[in-house]
């Protein structure tokens, strides 16, 4: 059927691991962790992980730091989108069929772990979402809402401003 195979059967262990080595040290594995039910790609601390697509062409870095870069193979930040020209960062809701005034198509949330007052709560996020509803109206009517939280005061960020997408 599938042509050659490479099966690694453990029985009764925790891990099923390919190693990878040089110079008799592990740098990388693969294993099979079947007490967390995960597959883990390993990188030791002086190594990271990269996905080339395309022939020899890197897609995606993970730095022995963490940061991450999608289309740049050193990013300076967390997470660092790159394209030759207009990267675009896109949300997509699924949703089909008619949408409800307040329907959210989006969000990009700050989250603050700080421990005073109502802490840890979402500080200010940004919501797409659908402004207006009923004859007339197309589903594709979206605005932009943005909210802020006093942190001592606010379990929840609050809505401070609102564009929508058309009067009326």
């Amino acid at each position: 059927g599938n042509g050659d195979q490479l099966q690694l059967n453990n029985a009764g262990e925790r891990f099923t691991q390919i190693s990878l080595q040089h110079s008799g040290a592990q740098n990388g594995a693969l294993w099979l962790d079947d007490t967390d039910s995960m597959v883990d790609l390993y990188a030791n601390t002086s190594h990271g992980i990269r996905l080339k697509t395309g022939g020899d062409n890197p897609r995606v870095t993970i730095l022995s730091g963490g940061n991450v870069g999608i289309g740049t193979d050193t990013p300076q930040t967390e997470l660092e989108i790159s394209a030759a020209q207009s990267p675009f960062l896109r949300l997509t809701s699924e949703k089909d069929g008619t949408h409800d005034a307040g329907d959210i198509y989006g969000e990009v949330q700050f989250f603050t772990q700080e421990t005073y007052g109502n802490a840890p709560v979402v500080s200010a996020k940004i919501q797409s979402l659908h402004t207006r509803a009923g004859s007339g109206h197309s589903n594709g009517d979206a605005g932009l809402a943005f909210f802020t939280s006093l942190a001592t005061n606010d379990a929840t960020a609050t809505e401070r401003m609102r564009i929508e997408s058309a009067t009326g």
